[in-house]
């Protein structure tokens, strides 16, 4: 709360008494981000990337929503002054804030969690707290939620069904949210530390539906980076659950999809869940672009498409949009994949499997001259030597495409290892070496390699798609 408005991250709310001020999704964000740090500079910089992180902006966006949020509050430069700006440097918001209680997601007393960024643990853990200075507590981190988590709706209508707390349990929801943040980061170091969490959420409310869910989320990534069987029991186990303890959760339907897909590769049943995550929370847009991506693997495209143009319309991510340049590549529309795929490019350029992508949409045109650079783009990321890159111009100049396929395979030093089986499966295919091609597949095949599922549609592989060994690899993934 400041002077007469009240600010409620969690239901993204603002409001002056009774009357309620409606703000643009973007202009609430940056007013959330500003009121969580009153009395300090927020840099532009900070701003810009913390409400728009998938996203190139220009600064005038970031002005234009100051505006609103100043007029909104009525700013008038008689003394009713919120938000200072520091020339050159950013805003700050001065008015005094105070946070509110909410009292139905107290508990008289609390053990903290450790990792809670910014909270003297050390002083408030054990303590028995009056509900007041909990809630205040709670109310303040669910504020940080609102931007940290990104699964507010970019509608000015409703938030993610993941958003509103599914427990009464107000630790057990900072537990579950602090798992989340782990798990949105898709940092392979960070998905125990997602299951440590969501693991103490579970043992604070036993029947927290969405923490078993995310546990089982949080498996499944670890299971992509160490191929142990075990990941996917756990996580298998722990879905299971969160549909028993609720059997209406969008979030437990959708990682229910992945792992009948991914793992099991039983595409209807998969199918059925993704549908049945989407029917309960169409504003759930991971729920979208998981059917899409399904979707596009078994050859249904115009579903895939509409269903990733909701994804992108409900959330204007990088992933979902480079998901539709998938999409748009599989389906064999390399100049809108080419597009779509070079907006990713502009404003984020770090998913590198989009970028692999580009290359090979270069490459099915034949256009390899606009590959190869591509193809050094993501050498330059992975920090290979410029004297490495100018041999690869030479020998490209020399020996046309096929020598940059051979470089893929080969590798380089500065990269750590050479590509796995199933990167290197398509490429073998360019190079007219069959064998070597189904024997990576074979390979991929073993370790369950989640990418294993691209191969029905992935374009490289068109030249063997005749070969009776391929279709013997499609029918035992079940994509044929």
């Amino acid at each position: 709360m400041f002077g007469s408005f009240r600010l409620d991250g969690t239901e993204r709310r603002l409001s002056d008494g009774e009357r309620t001020i409606r703000l643009t999704p973007k202009a609430f964000d940056v007013l959330v981000f500003l009121v969580e740090r009153a009395g300090h500079l927020v840099s532009k910089e900070a701003l810009m990337s913390a409400v728009w992180p998938d996203s190139f902006v220009e600064e005038v966006n970031l002005s234009r929503s100051i505006h609103t949020i100043r007029k909104a509050l009525g700013e008038n430069g008689n003394g009713n002054k919120f938000i200072e700006n520091v020339p050159r440097k950013g805003y700050r918001f001065v008015a005094a804030v105070k946070a509110l209680p909410r009292v139905h997601m107290a508990e008289a007393s609390v053990i903290l969690p450790d990792e809670l960024p910014g909270t003297p643990t050390e002083d408030l853990r054990r303590r028995p707290l009056r509900k007041a200075v909990l809630t205040g507590l709670i109310a303040i981190v669910l504020v940080s939620a609102g931007l940290a988590y990104r699964y507010v709706s970019t509608n000015s209508t409703a938030a993610d069904a993941r958003t509103v707390p599914r427990t009464n349990n107000g630790e057990a929801y900072i537990f579950y949210q602090q798992g989340r943040l782990h798990l949105d980061r898709k940092r392979r170091e960070e998905f125990p530390q997602a299951v440590a969490n969501f693991e103490k959420a579970i043992q604070l409310d036993p029947g927290y539906s969405d923490a078993y869910a995310g546990k089982a989320d949080a498996l499944i990534w670890m299971f992509w980076g160490s191929d142990s069987h075990d990941d996917i029991s756990k996580a298998r186990i722990a879905v299971t659950k969160a549909l028993e303890l609720d059997a209406a959760s969008a979030y437990a339907h959708s990682v229910m999809c992945r792992i009948q897909v991914t793992y099991d590769w039983d595409f209807r049943g998969g199918e059925a869940s993704c549908r049945n995550a989407v029917r309960l929370d169409p504003r759930n847009f991971e729920a979208q672009s998981e059917l899409a991506i399904l979707l596009s693997q078994i050859g249904k495209d115009d579903d895939a498409i509409g269903h990733i143009d909701i994804a992108i319309g409900q959330s204007p991510t990088s992933f979902n949009k480079r998901t539709k340049g998938m999409i748009l590549y599989q389906s064999r529309r390399y100049d809108e994949a080419i597009a779509q795929l070079l907006q990713i490019e502009e404003s984020d350029p770090n998913f590198a499997r989009g970028t692999r992508w580009l290359v090979s949409s270069y490459e099915m045109k034949k256009d390899y001259a606009n590959a190869l650079e591509w193809y050094i783009r993501i050498l330059q990321r992975q920090n290979v030597s410029p004297d490495a890159i100018a041999k690869i111009r030479l020998e490209f100049a020399a020996n046309g495409w096929n020598s940059v396929l051979h470089d893929m395979l080969a590798g380089h030093p500065e990269r750590g290892r050479k590509p796995g089986p199933i990167d290197s499966a398509p490429v073998f295919v360019q190079l007219g070496d069959t064998e070597q091609s189904l024997e990576s597949l074979e390979k991929a095949l073993k370790r369950r390699d989640p990418w294993i599922l691209y191969i029905a549609r992935e374009p490289r592989f068109d030249p063997i798609r005749s070969d009776p060994r391929f279709e013997t690899i499609l029918i035992r993934v079940g994509l044929k």
